[in-house]
């Protein structure tokens, strides 16, 4: 499932990346024109939200969630990244808040029928892409003992003798480029350790 509002978010913050380094040059090479509109761009980008909570996309309902309906972990992604300025601490706790009570609900149903393929927790079974960012909002969240126990899962699971690089499944004997998920790791590591 696509998740709209990851993408506007990820479109924003790309944004005000390129607004800051583009403030930073000097001013022969600044295009101001540009910049403006990139900034015009940016305050365009619409985020669905219901309250303080960020929908995956415009008409998904909070109140009627199923694993076809709602995407998890996208907001952990854009934490090593920062999230847009304009999106409030409350809206992301808030946010990371219901998705984590909806992934522990869709967890424990799916240990109950593991025959449903199309289930969240079937499709996503790289450790690589879940540990690191749900880790970093474990310890976002002020959950220490969570936060070290993903990174200790991940670290003891999958990786790569002699430089810990990381694997995308456990046994598969190569590495791979997590660098999304090493910011993350490093990130979280401060928090929980």
């Amino acid at each position: 499932m696509i998740d709209a509002s990851f993408l506007s978010l990820s479109a924003m913050r790309a944004l005000e990346v390129a607004l800051e380094c583009h403030s930073t040059l000097p001013a022969g090479w600044r295009d101001d024109a540009a910049a403006k509109s990139w900034a015009k761009v940016l305050a365009d980008i619409h985020v669905p939200a219901a309250g303080e909570i960020i929908l995956p996309f415009a008409g998904a309902d909070k109140n009627n969630v199923t694993p076809q309906t709602w995407s998890l972990g996208n907001m952990q992604q854009l934490l090593a990244h920062g999230v847009p300025a304009r999106v409030p601490a409350a809206t992301v706790r808030a946010t990371l808040q219901f998705e984590e009570a909806l992934r522990s609900k869709w967890t424990a149903a799916h240990a109950a029928n593991t025959s449903d393929k199309d289930h969240p927790a079937t499709i996503c079974q790289g450790e690589y892409m879940s540990c690191p960012s749900m880790a970093q909002a474990a310890a976002l969240m002020g959950d220490r003992a969570t936060a070290g126990a993903l990174l200790r899962r991940l670290q003891t699971n999958q990786t790569l003798p002699p430089f810990d690089v990381i694997s995308e499944y456990p046994g598969e004997d190569f590495g791979i480029c997590a660098c999304t998920n090493l910011a993350c790791c490093s990130c979280a590591m401060p928090a929980c350790c």
